[in-house]
């Protein structure tokens, strides 16, 4: 999840993202399994740039802790459910 003001810098970061294999969920949340790798990578490349008061934000689920995320509103797309995920539809 991030929240970056700067127009060329929110665009790197969503490239960056999506290379390292997450799917956009949101314009500024994207969601995947990644290795731990990637996503320290991510910060890496990510943290240095951001400027007060913008935010770049990682929240790790285990593949338990994913299967029961709640999604309430639209479905999620197609490709981000998998056999990990099961969606309760309220």
């Amino acid at each position: 999840i991030y929240d970056i003001g700067d127009d060329r810098l929110r665009l790197k970061v969503s490239k960056w993202c999506k290379k390292a294999g997450l799917r956009r969920l949101q314009k500024s949340v994207f969601v995947g399994f990644v290795r731990q790798t990637d996503i320290d990578e991510l910060v890496k490349k990510v943290s240095p740039l951001l400027p007060t008061p913008d935010r770049f934000s990682v929240f790790a689920l285990d593949p338990a802790d994913y299967q029961v995320m709640l999604d309430s509103g639209v479905l999620l797309p197609e490709h981000l459910r998998t056999k990990h995920f099961t969606l309760f539809d309220f």
